[in-house]
């Protein structure tokens, strides 16, 4: 009995003690689980913890952002009380009035909107600012919200001057004509004369200066087919003359016209633009540090500096220069409002060119600026603002 009293206890014991390690193993768990270590202060967080969701836009709304913009008609602009307007301005300000932006424009020169930006003093740069790969290695751009490219503004045809159409009547090669064609007349003048002298003086008598004289104003008659009649051969040999000399004006007046006609036409088409390939061996007006500048430059094309596109098109329009090269878009607004009639701008484009705008590298508005902007332009109301500025 006492050892069967004393088995039980022992197994008793153990079967306590396997229970208690049970329980300790149980609870324990679930109060580690439960309740984990915190990590001392300024410790690193695990890899595997979830990170804190980002508000970048809380910086930029708790300021008032600068925005460096500049002339480019239609797309920035300043209407007579200051005030910034035109395609891309009022793109901006919807898209800051969605994202709740407060901002200011500040106007700088071409070259301050990517160094600004580059430098972080602009928080963006809105206008007609041409995505590049030169400006992408030192900012950031949005998606573009407008596409064209280069275009050629070249003199209207009214442009033509009446001295300028006189130069082209007059130049060496039409001298040449003319100077042969009054040899012709002198010669059948003195032919008329030597065979009319003397058989009928009352038309072609008197010396010899004045019947040669009278002999040049039959051939001059005959030949423009006036025929006035008051002078005619009486003679055979002066009649035969007169026949043969009719015949040949009507081949001579043809040619001299049709001479005439290609003359100024080859003329006009020799002065001629009609795309790039043309701007060879001219003269072309555009702004400094633009991509039409450098696209000339790439080509080999002479150059004239300009400080604004607008001064460019005016001048094309006094004639110092063959042309202007730059963003079709602007050309062609600046040309309709202030140079109508003067200046034409080419329907072709080329050299495409992406509109976007500029942010300092890295910029963490970008996205936000970019889930806006195609939204907006994708937009009928977008379109129609284009169309109020651009036209059809």
């Amino acid at each position: 009995m006492f050892k069967g009293v004393g088995l039980r206890g022992t197994t008793r014991r153990r079967l306590a003690a396997l229970m208690g390690l049970l329980l300790a193993g149980l609870f324990g768990s679930d109060t580690a689980s439960a309740a984990p270590a915190t990590p001392a202060p300024g410790a690193e967080k695990p890899a595997s913890a979830k990170p804190e969701q980002a508000t970048p836009m809380a910086d930029f709304r708790n300021r008032v952002l600068i925005i460096g913009t500049k002339p480019a008609p239609p797309f920035s602009m300043q209407d007579d009380a200051g005030n910034w307007q035109g395609i891309s301005i009022q793109l901006w300000r919807e898209i800051a009035k969605e994202l709740g932006l407060k901002f200011k424009f500040k106007k700088q020169t071409l070259n301050e909107l990517i160094s600004e930006a580059e430098a972080g003093r602009l928080d963006a740069s809105v206008a007609a600012l041409t995505i590049t790969a030169q400006r992408e290695s030192r900012i950031d751009f949005t998606h573009p919200f407008f596409t064209s490219g280069l275009g050629i503004a070249i003199r209207t045809k009214e442009q033509s001057s009446a001295w300028a159409t006189i130069s082209r009547i007059f130049s060496m090669g039409m001298v040449k004509v003319l100077g042969a064609l009054l040899v012709l007349l002198a010669l059948i003048g003195v032919i008329i004369w030597f065979f009319e002298r003397k058989r009928n003086p009352g038309d072609f008598g008197g010396g010899v200066v004045e019947g040669i004289g009278n002999g040049l104003w039959f051939s001059a008659v005959t030949m423009t087919t006036v025929g006035y009649g008051d002078k005619a051969p009486k003679t055979l040999g002066g009649r035969l003359v007169g026949l043969v000399w009719m015949f040949a004006s009507i081949l001579i007046i043809s040619s001299f016209t049709a001479s005439i006609t290609t003359t100024l036409t080859v003329s006009r088409l020799e002065s001629s633009i009609k795309g790039p390939k043309d701007l060879a061996n001219k003269k072309v007006g555009t702004v400094p540090n633009s991509t039409s500048a450098a696209f000339l430059k790439r080509e080999g094309i002479g150059v004239k500096h300009y400080p604004t596109v607008l001064a460019a098109l005016q001048g094309v329009a006094k004639g110092e220069v063959d042309a202007a090269v730059y963003d079709a878009p602007i050309m062609r607004y600046l040309a309709k409002k202030k140079l109508r009639g003067k200046v034409h701008v080419l329907a072709a484009t080329f050299e495409r060119q992406d509109y976007g705008f500029a942010l300092p590298n890295k910029s963490r508005l970008r996205e936000d600026l970019n889930r806006v902007l195609l939204k907006k332009i994708s937009h009928s109301s977008y379109k129609n603002i284009v169309k109020r500025y651009l036209g059809d």
